[in-house]
């Protein structure tokens, strides 16, 4: 499904009240582009996407994974031609 041009997204975490964004989890990414959580963290792992990385913390068993908002942002823009505001 994914985004189609002129949706508006909005992904707010509170914190004391405020409009906060703490992360963005692999699943939230995923759902917002309308991808698998499994393609999405296979792209990050092979360093296909810029705006997330992936990192080997367990000897090739335990992955941890960083979306960073500014860049996925960017991505989404670019790519389906959508603003989201995180």
């Amino acid at each position: 499904m994914g985004l189609q041009p002129k949706d508006s997204v909005q992904l707010l975490d509170t914190m004391n009240g405020d409009n906060y964004m703490k992360k963005i989890t692999t699943a939230k990414a995923a759902a917002i582009l309308g991808w698998d959580v499994c393609f999405l963290r296979a792209g990050l792992k092979a360093g296909i996407y810029d705006f997330g990385v992936a990192l080997n913390v367990g000897n090739g068993k335990r992955w941890t994974y960083r979306i960073y908002p500014e860049k996925f942002k960017a991505f989404v823009k670019d790519t389906y031609g959508v603003e989201i505001a995180l």
